[in-house]
């Protein structure tokens, strides 16, 4: 794990490798950098949030995608996990930190 302070603020990335043909599920969690439409951006890396079915609040309760983008602006610590597809990651659960 890599963590360290960035203009006062924590910058954390944790990168874990695996065996290839091992366990498939990806976890990206940090700040949303940037929002546009459907897609989030958290560290840098794009999420598309249009084929993603299970969003979450602070609270751990359901939400809906337009509940969901309204609340994660800019600065938002957001978790999102998914599964490695093909040469990307599809995407299934997002939730409020």
């Amino acid at each position: 794990m890599l963590s360290g302070w960035l203009n006062g603020s924590i910058l954390a990335l944790e990168l874990e490798l695996r065996e290839p043909g091992g366990d498939s599920r990806v976890i990206l969690q940090g700040p949303v950098g940037a929002a546009s439409g459907n897609t989030l951006t958290i560290l840098g890396i794009g999420v598309d949030t249009g084929g993603i079915s299970q969003f979450r609040n602070l609270a751990d309760a359901a939400i809906d995608r337009a509940t969901f983008l309204a609340a994660a602006s800019a600065g938002t610590l957001v978790k999102v996990r998914g599964d490695r597809s093909g040469g990307g990651v599809a995407w299934s659960e997002i939730e409020l930190e």
